[in-house]
């Protein structure tokens, strides 16, 4: 933990950039996604690309992606994939609705090889910004102790009834932790004699999957950091994928044929209306 604590207060892009050098992802996440990349090709009958967003609970901190989404509305080509902004912030609500939190954003190149063009960074950095604010990784957690002349201790009674300790700190400044009590508490039942505040210290990240229809391509990835002191964000490129083990499901390739098909415009029209060979050929 000191040497991570020492590569932020260094700034050391080197080292920074040790803390991300992979992104972790579970077997069924990326499969999935490799099921959009394909099926999206092959309903199409054309090479076209499709995306959507990398997801974990929103309990889970270990920064490993656990799910994926297709985006609702995106309209494609061979060479990108566009998804309006306001209808796309109601979907990025829906996925919270669902119990997750974005990780970062997928997107497919068809069947060409996987890679970062000019536009997927513009599209990239639209994203990450939206994302930092909610998306960190505990690095550790900074013990403040406050020692018993430090503070003092108040009992308080708000306008609804409510009974509150307020432990302050004889510095005015510093924060005031407030504790909700019973209205039966009595102030000189307890002696304080030193408080502890662990405060949370990480550091803001973004993921970005590039995958084509074909299992046998590697896929690409970047992972975009927003450093917790100098605000300066840095985009470590060609990072590893790590796939790990999950106890999840199988695939429901049946939903996701269907997502595709009700999502997907190509051509001005969605792809389930597109009259082609079979998808029942599912050949990935």
């Amino acid at each position: 933990m000191k040497r991570l604590e020492y590569i932020l207060e260094n700034n050391s892009k080197e080292k920074t950039d040790e803390l991300f050098s992979e992104l972790m992802i579970t077997d069924y996440a990326y499969k999935k996604i490799k099921a959009y990349a394909s099926l999206a090709c092959i309903t199409a009958n054309e090479s076209i690309e499709c995306g959507g967003y990398l997801v974990t609970p929103k309990e889970d901190y270990d920064c490993i992606v656990k799910d994926a989404y297709l985006s609702k509305d995106q309209k494609v080509t061979g060479v990108e994939y566009i998804v309006d902004s306001e209808p796309d912030m109601d979907f990025l609500k829906e996925i919270k609705n669902d119990g997750y939190k974005i990780l970062g954003w997928w997107h497919s190149h068809g069947s060409m090889n996987p890679f970062h063009s000019g536009t997927d960074d513009n599209t990239f950095k639209s994203i990450y910004y939206n994302i930092f604010p909610y998306n960190k990784k505990e690095l550790s957690r900074e013990i403040i102790p406050l020692s018993g002349d430090s503070f003092k201790i108040e009992h308080q009674n708000d306008k609804t009834g409510n009974d509150y300790i307020i432990f302050k700190s004889n510095n005015f400044l510093e924060d005031i932790i407030e504790m909700r009590v019973g209205n039966n508490f009595n102030l000189n039942d307890i002696e304080v004699k030193g408080i502890k505040i662990k405060k949370f210290k990480g550091i803001s990240f973004a993921y970005s999957l590039v995958v084509n229809r074909f299992y046998s391509a590697a896929p690409y990835a970047e992972v975009a950091i927003k450093h917790p002191k100098t605000r300066e964000i840095k985009i470590n490129k060609g990072v590893k994928v790590k796939e790990t083990i999950s106890n999840t499901i199988p695939l429901d390739y049946e939903k996701i044929l269907d997502e595709i098909k009700t999502r997907i415009t190509y051509k001005g029209k969605f792809l389930g209306k597109i009259k082609n060979k079979d998808t029942k050929c599912w050949v990935i």
